[in-house]
Order: C-alpha cells, then sequence, then structure tokens
C-alpha cells in the first residue's frame, strides 16, 4: 500500500530545523499549540478519543476551556516515529472521559484547540458533507432560503447538449441536441462524469441501504426536505436524473461524460458559456451504470415503483451493451482536454455491475458471471470498485438466494478488513492509510469505510476505533494540525481549488466539502517551493493553485458522508440522555411500547446564569429529582443566546441532557421570546429577536439533537403577542403562518422532537384553534395558564379559551404558578391564592393535560423556591412540591380569597 519515495539529507535537515522552531514558539502560548494535534470538531461521548503530540512530555490533562479547572489527567504513550511527516510523536488516550462539555488538552505549558465532547458531535457534519452535493448541483438556480449566502442563480442547463463525433450514432449524429439536466458538477470544474459519478452515488445509497432508520432523520435542508422521501435519496435522485439522460436510448451504450471542450476559468456557472458535448461511449461508463441502476432500483422501489422498474430496465441495457462491447476503453478525442476517468481494466466493474444485478433480480446466474470472490480485494477508488460488490452482498445479505455464501464473502472481507488494520496498529497516528497520493483523504475515508463494514459483520470494536481514527485525522489529528473539511475546525480549508469558492466573493467556502489531502507527487500546480515540505503528509497547501492537495471532488465526500453517517448511526442507538423515545397518538402523548405518559415537571430559569452561579450540576437536578418531576423546561432568552454563542449553549444542553437524562426526566427546550414575530416588536430586551435567528436557533438545534430522545419537545416561541395592539399587530391568521414556518425549518433538520405551539394572548389564547387549528401535523399545543388571565368561574373560561385543545390533540402547560399580595416579586398576572393551585390541578388531571409549573428558582418570580438551599416558598413551592412528590390528581376546592381580575399588563 506505500508508495515509496526518497529525499535527501539537506531536505530532511532543514525539514528538522524549522521543526524545532515552530516547537519553541509554541511555548509562547499565544494561542494552541501546533503540537498539540486532534479532531477539532470533537468526540462522542463513550468513543475512541486520542490526540497527537509532539512535547517532549510524559503527562497530559484535561482542563475546562477557561482552563480554571482540570477535569482529568493521563499519561502519554511511548513516542513513536511516523515517516511520513519525519517526527517521532506521543499519543494521549483520554477515551475513558465522557463528560459532554468543551475542554482543552494540556501538554507542559502548552495547549490545544478547544474540544467538545458529546452524543451529538458530528450531527452537523453530517447534514455538511451531505449537503455539499446540494451545493455541486448543476442546471438550477440554488435560492437563499437552502443555500443561504452560497445562494447562486445556476448555470449549464444541459438542455441542449451536443452529441460528440466520438460519441455519435446512426439515430444521433454528431451535433444532435440532447437534454442532459441535473447531475453534480465532478469536482472544482462544471464537467460531468459518469464513472465517478458511478461510485460517488453508490456510496450515498450504500450509506442508506446500511442505516435506512437513521437516514431517514437526517435532513440537509433541501427543496425536496419533508417529501417524505428521505434527503440522501432526494439528493441522489438529481444525479440519478442525468445518469438516465446519458444512456443511448438506441443501443444502451452509455456516454462517457458530459463536458466543455477545456477547462473553463474560474467563474460562476451562470457565467460559464463553453459549449457542451457528450463524449465517447465506454464499457467502464455502461458498466458503472448498470451497477447504479440495478443498486437503485431496489432502493427506489418503497417511494417510487415506476422510478424503479425503470432504473433496472435501464441497468439491464447497459449491461448487455457491455456484453457485447467488453473492451471499449475511453478514447479523449483530439479536441477535449478535460478529465479521462480512464480504466485499463473492467474486470472489477463486470463484477460489480453483476453483483447489482444479483442482488436486485435474486438470478442466480449474474452472480456466478460476476466472478467476484476470484478478484484480489482492494481499497476502493474509482477505477477498482470490486469492494462495491462485496459491501453490497453484505448490506443485502437478508436477500441473498442460496448462490451466495454470505460466510465466505464475510469471511474474506474481514480478511481483508485485518490486513488494513494491520497498518493502523503500526501507526504513530493511529490511523490505517499509507498512501500519500492525489485524494489521499479519500484512501482515509474508504479505508474507513471498509472498517464500518467490518465492525457491521464482527461487532468488533477494534474497526470502529480505526474509522474512528482515520476520521480524527482528518479533522485535525495530523502533522499540519489542521482540518482538511471546509467549514469545520478551527482551522479549515478557506482557498480551495473549487471554481464557484474562487468566484462567488465570500470568504468562507461552503461547509461541508473535504479536500484531497497532502501529495507530494504532483507539485507542479503550485510549483514544489510553495510546498512546505516533501515529506509526504506534510505536502499540501491550502492555496486555489493546488489543485493537487486543495481541489474537491464528490467521489471524496461520499465515503466522508458515509463515514460520518455511520458513526452517527451506530453511536445514536445510545444516546447521551437514553431515554425511550416519545411520540404522539391522536391527542396523547406516548413511549414506544404506546403507553400514554403525562408530564409533570418544572420550568427553570435562564440556564447560563446558573451556569455562572454554580448551579447548573448535579445538585440542582437532584432537587428537581426528589420532587418527583418528570420532565424540565429550559428556556433560552435569546439576548443569552446571542451573548453566550451557539457553541456554550451546546456546552450547557449536553450537560442537561446527561443531568436530567439519567435522572429519568426528559427535556423541553424553550425560545424564550415574548412579542410579535411578525413585526418584530418584543415586549423586554432580553426577548428581542427577529425571524431570521429564530429560524437559524432552530435550525442549529434540529441538527444538534436529532434523535436524542432526552430532548422530548421544542417549544417553539414562548409567548406570541402583540399585546392588546401595543406591539404591533399579530392575527391568528399571521401566527398559524409563523408557526408553520419554524416547524418547517425545525422539520429539514428533525422529523423526530416534537414541536409544541403556544396561544396568543402571552402563550394563553387557543379559542380560534377551534375553527383553524395549526395546519402542522404532529405537533402539541401549549398554553399559560396564569390565575388572572381569566374571570371566574375559571374552569368553564379554560375550556372555552384553551382546554377543549386537549380532546383532539396533546396540550401542555408549560408556564404557570401563583403569588399572594405582599410576596416578593409578586405580580399580575399571577395573583392568587392555594385555591387556584387546586383546580388548575384539578382541571389538569380530568383533561389529561402534561405541565411545568413556574419557576425552580428563587429569583425569577412567582418563585418555587426561598433561596439557594432549595427550600420550598411556603406558598406555591410548598403546594406544588407536594403535588409532584405525592402525584396528587384531585382536590376539594374551596373559594378564593383573592378577586382574579383579567390581565391587562404583560407578565
Amino acid at each position: 500500500m506505500t508508495k515509496n519515495k526518497s529525499y535527501s539529507f539537506i531536505d530532511l535537515l532543514l525539514y528538522f530545523c524549522v521543526l524545532i522552531v515552530s516547537s519553541h514558539q509554541a511555548y509562547g502560548i499565544s494561542g494552541p499549540s501546533p503540537d498539540i494535534r486532534l479532531n477539532q470538531v470533537g468526540f462522542i461521548a463513550g468513543q475512541p478519543k486520542r490526540a497527537v503530540v509532539k512535547i517532549d512530555s510524559t503527562d497530559f490533562v484535561i482542563k475546562t476551556a477557561s482552563g480554571k479547572k482540570t477535569v482529568f489527567q493521563g499519561k502519554l504513550d511511548e513516542p513513536r516515529y511516523w515517516p511520513f511527516s519525519g517526527e517521532k510523536v506521543r499519543v494521549a488516550n483520554f477515551s475513558e472521559f465522557n463528560e459532554p462539555g468543551t475542554y482543552r488538552l494540556w501538554v507542559g505549558g502548552a495547549y490545544s484547540y478547544d474540544f467538545e465532547i458529546s452524543g451529538k458531535v458530528f450531527n452537523e457534519l453530517m447534514s455538511g458533507a451531505l449537503k455539499m452535493f446540494y451545493y455541486a448541483r448543476a442546471s438550477s438556480d440554488l435560492p437563499e432560503r437552502y443555500a443561504g449566502k452560497w445562494h447562486r442563480k445556476g448555470g449549464h442547463r444541459d438542455t441542449a447538449v451536443k452529441v460528440h463525433a466520438s460519441a455519435a450514432s446512426s439515430s444521433r449524429p454528431a451535433g444532435t441536441a440532447i437534454s442532459c439536466a441535473k447531475g453534480w458538477y465532478d469536482a472544482g470544474d462544471y464537467n460531468k462524469y459518469v464513472v465517478n459519478s458511478g461510485i460517488s452515488t453508490f456510496t450515498l445509497m450504500a450509506l442508506y441501504e446500511a442505516f435506512p432508520d437513521y437516514m431517514r432523520q437526517v435532513s440537509s435542508g433541501i427543496p425536496e426536505s419533508g417529501d417524505g422521501v428521505p434527503d440522501i435519496l432526494d439528493e441522489v435522485r438529481w444525479n440519478l436524473d442525468w445518469l438516465v439522460s446519458m444512456q443511448d436510448p438506441g443501443d444502451g451504450g452509455v456516454y462517457h461524460k458530459l463536458t466543455a471542450p477545456k477547462f473553463g476559468g474560474h467563474v460562476m456557472p451562470k457565467d460559464s458559456k463553453q459549449e457542451r458535448f457528450v463524449t465517447g461511449k465506454s464499457t467502464s461508463a455502461a458498466l458503472n451504470f448498470a451497477a447504479v441502476m440495478a443498486q437503485a432500483s431496489r432502493v427506489y422501489a418503497e417511494f417510487d415503483k415506476a422510478f424503479s422498474k425503470r432504473c433496472l430496465e435501464r441497468s439491464l441495457r447497459a449491461w448487455k451493451w457491455a456484453k457485447a462491447n467488453p473492451y471499449v476503453r475511453y478514447k479523449q478525442p483530439a479536441d477535449i482536454e478535460t478529465g479521462t476517468y480512464d480504466d485499463h481494466s473492467v474486470v472489477d466493474e463486470f463484477a460489480w455491475a453483476a453483483t447489482e444485478l444479483y442482488i436486485t433480480t435474486k438470478e442466480d446466474g449474474y452472480f456466478k458471471e460476476s466472478n467476484l470472490l476470484s478478484l484480489q480485494m482492494q481499497v476502493q477508488i474509482w477505477d477498482q470498485v470490486s469492494p462495491l460488490g462485496y459491501i453490497s452482498l453484505i448490506h443485502n445479505k437478508d436477500r441473498l438466494t442460496s448462490a451466495v455464501d454470505i460466510d465466505v464473502v464475510e469471511q474474506r472481507f474481514v480478511a481483508f478488513s485485518d490486513f488494513v488494520h494491520w497498518f493502523y496498529t503500526r501507526s504513530a497516528y493511529h490511523t490505517s492509510n499509507e498512501r500519500f497520493e492525489w485524494g489521499s483523504n479519500a484512501f482515509f475515508m474508504n479505508e474507513a469505510m471498509i472498517q464500518l463494514v467490518a465492525y457491521r459483520i464482527t461487532n468488533d470494536k477494534k474497526y470502529f476505533d480505526v474509522a474512528v481514527g482515520n476520521l480524527d485525522y482528518i479533522l485535525g489529528k495530523n502533522p499540519l494540525n489542521k482540518s482538511y473539511v471546509t467549514g469545520f475546525g478551527d482551522d479549515p480549508p478557506m482557498h480551495i481549488h473549487h471554481r464557484i469558492s474562487i468566484a462567488d466573493g465570500i470568504a468562507e467556502p461552503v461547509p461541508g466539502m473535504m479536500v484531497g489531502g497532502p501529495n507530494p507527487e504532483d507539485v507542479i500546480d503550485c510549483g514544489s517551493d510553495a510546498y512546505p515540505s516533501p515529506l509526504p503528509a506534510l505536502s499540501y497547501k491550502d492555496n486555489e493553485c493546488s489543485y493537487s492537495t486543495n481541489e474537491v471532488t464528490i467521489n471524496w465526500n461520499a465515503p466522508l458522508s458515509y463515514v460520518v453517517g455511520s458513526i452517527c448511526a451506530i453511536t445514536q442507538n445510545t444516546p447521551i440522555g437514553n431515554l425511550p423515545k416519545i411520540s404522539i397518538d391522536g391527542n396523547k402523548l406516548v413511549t414506544p411500547d404506546g403507553e400514554r405518559i403525562i408530564f409533570k415537571g418544572v420550568a427553570l430559569p435562564d440556564m447560563f446564569r446558573l451556569d455562572e452561579t454554580g448551579y447548573w450540576n448535579g445538585k440542582y437536578f437532584d432537587e428537581i429529582k426528589a420532587w418527583n418531576c418528570n420532565i424540565v423546561r429550559v428556556l433560552i432568552p435569546p439576548r443569552s443566546w446571542r451573548a453566550y454563542g451557539k457553541e456554550k449553549f451546546f456546552e450547557l444542553i449536553d450537560r442537561a441532557i446527561v443531568l436530567a437524562g439519567q435522572r429519568g426526566m426528559y427535556i423541553i427546550i424553550d425560545w424564550h421570546s415574548m412579542g410579535n414575530l411578525k413585526d418584530e416588536l418584543f415586549q423586554k430586551e432580553s426577548r428581542i429577536t427577529s425571524m431570521r435567528e429564530t429560524l437559524d436557533f432552530w435550525a442549529a438545534v434540529a441538527k444538534r439533537y436529532r434523535g436524542e430522545n432526552t430532548i422530548a419537545f421544542y417549544e417553539i416561541f414562548n409567548e406570541p403577542t402583540d399585546a392588546f395592539g401595543k406591539l404591533g399587530e399579530l392575527s391568528w391568521d399571521d401566527w398559524r403562518a409563523i408557526a408553520k414556518k419554524i416547524v418547517n425549518e425545525i422539520r429539514k433538520y428533525d422529523t423526530g422532537t416534537i414541536p409544541v405551539i403556544a396561544g396568543l394572548n402571552w402563550g394563553y389564547d387557543l379559542s380560534q384553534a377551534a375553527e383553524k387549528p395549526f395546519d402542522i401535523e404532529r405537533i402539541a399545543y401549549s398554553v399559560h395558564p396564569y390565575p388572572q388571565k381569566a374571570d371566574e368561574p375559571w374552569e368553564e373560561n379554560w375550556e372555552k379559551t384553551w382546554g377543549f385543545v386537549a380532546d383532539k390533540y396533546p396540550l401542555m402547560a408549560l408556564e404557570f404558578g401563583y403569588n399572594i399580595e405582599g410576596e416578593r416579586g409578586a405580580h399580575i398576572p399571577a395573583f392568587a391564592t392555594e385555591d387556584y393551585g387546586r383546580r388548575i390541578i384539578n382541571y389538569f388531571s380530568k383533561k389529561d393535560i402534561s405541565w411545568t409549573v413556574w419557576c425552580f428558582d428563587w429569583l425569577w418570580t412567582p418563585t418555587l423556591l426561598k433561596d439557594e438551599t432549595f427550600e420550598p416558598t411556603d406558598t406555591q413551592g410548598a403546594f406544588f412540591k407536594n403535588v409532584l412528590q405525592n402525584n396528587i390528581t384531585k382536590f376539594e376546592t374551596t373559594e378564593s380569597k383573592v378577586s382574579p381580575q383579567k390581565q391587562t399588563t404583560a407578565n
């Protein structure tokens, strides 16, 4: 597997001098040390965690990001030499440390980039790696709603592509205009290649075949999101539709590529004006096409039977053409200068295509004809695809006939995986790849793919560890201390060889694209002197000129998607909160076994304040659990979200998931604004937000916490109101439209967690839902029934204003409580006595309404606690603690001693 290369003594001496100088500079502690290399995105709780250190020391510690607290101490491994970077390094292994949070690793006086530990640390990377393909779409505008600041006008509509003379046939002579729209741009250029599309499209569909349940949850926020088809398959369909157009309907052969005569300039797609052609047919193109179409036929059968049938028909026609034309190599025409993807042997393509046809049709003859098991296993790349046949057999083992001895298939695959694993065991960097050539990073990911399939077969953690180690390398655990994925990590690529990124005028490239990586063999693009070192793992340059190391391609991003998706899918079965999923059945909230659950708990104050004062910890959650709560409502004021930032918010929520989940309590996340989101007028400075910020908040939350069952509810907006005209005008129809927009944004990324939507009048009035309920499926309704929101008789008015909702939909009272006059912080609309408490509990019980009472705090009123000792207040604190601890559902009521009055000012 290793490519040999020699270096002069002078080369090595100069390099080591540079290393010594850089190491000394690191100890100035002006920032993170380049000599501590780790995954800059983070680590999954319960999974391997390693950093590579090039510092002469024996110990390491992990501290909180602030540096104030040491949370873990360990010993560095003995130093080992890695010839690909010419250095001796040690490994810091902190796999046993799993407390969610943000930390730094310290060695001596040097520290690393901040890193995160959580159960969902790769969720955004998964969405980003997959969305790279959306950003690579040809023939389409990318609207701002889906593409953000990278939105662009479409180019290359490809509705009148010319048949090149090399592709001409009697039915389609040279110059014939044909439509070949859609598809993905292959790389940094604007051409589309069937052969490279083959392995790329296969890899994404293979991820779906391996983990269909998980991939149904993953949304990349594309126009098709929410259409009932998993986003990964919607995206693949865009490319399949183009592939279909590349088959000659006359004979079933497949054009090799769609291309301009030359690589174009660094302009946007809409400004690329070269004429485009389909060029000559090839056996390799036909077999890639046949394989992918056979795979697509079975993958899409559930979603589009007619399309599935057409895919198989087209696969069979391409297979027939390839059988009749087994040695047609692609020959580059003299007037075409773009990439060739010319394959010297198609034995492996025949084996792969026949295997895919066998799996889909169950016709034994195809597998016998494949001769797959006679071929030597290798790491898969675009021109070596026999491993893809193995992977499909393993993913589809339950649908095979007796023609295949799956035990033999798996044994051979595991034997090769052990060979790859051996390289991992001897690596000072705990990685398996030793091939530093064009697309070296893709070898890391393709080898990780092999290891993950072996893990699927054996359930042996050693294979999973290799995949994690290789991904760590890509995300920063490498000699350059650099993330090789745009937009992820502290030092990602910024100047990639990618025409759109060069021409769009935006500083940051689209996030989620993996660059090719170190490659000492092709340095003429920028000039060899421009690269930092001739050593293999160091020959990389983050510059637009470096197509040899800094280009992006679909066949590199596909295995990145597979690896990240597989790791997420494998680890998501043990979420850090570890509670059963809650779902909706009619008007009931139910557990997976269908049992109705009534939630009863407390609303919490600003968690950022609690953290600053040392109370966002186990003791605080112990006190809540001692009240016998099964849910907590965690609020996020927009001002705090802006002040502390997304990473701090994630750190605190991750901590809450562990602390609440370990105690059997679910979580509601509440976007705690108060006002009119339509006119963007708000009641308090701390509640000021905007529609854009609200959508961005929920997109971030949904990406991060999909599949995390402990977070059961997203309360999309605390209290919608126009304050009786003081804050603009907000009608019920306005609010219904706003709510739908927010929920749609959430469901781009998370279709499992339940959105909760409040009524108007500060979250109280749901009366118009009788005629116009929210036009959204699988939601819960919310009400904030403070006592002075309604006149007596309370029960009658509650029923008319919001209680009726519980007859058809899940209803949750997520904020309520009472003060007596003279009590600290007493205010309208909370004036009442214990009689209110008795009657509201009776009403909740009668209607099976879940609830969280306000507020488990000693400052925010009406309070449940007297002070930091957690002693309940004599009024509502003692009352609701008694209700919760003793599971009281009915009281004999008495007349209220306070005459409630209808609210006229805000709470």
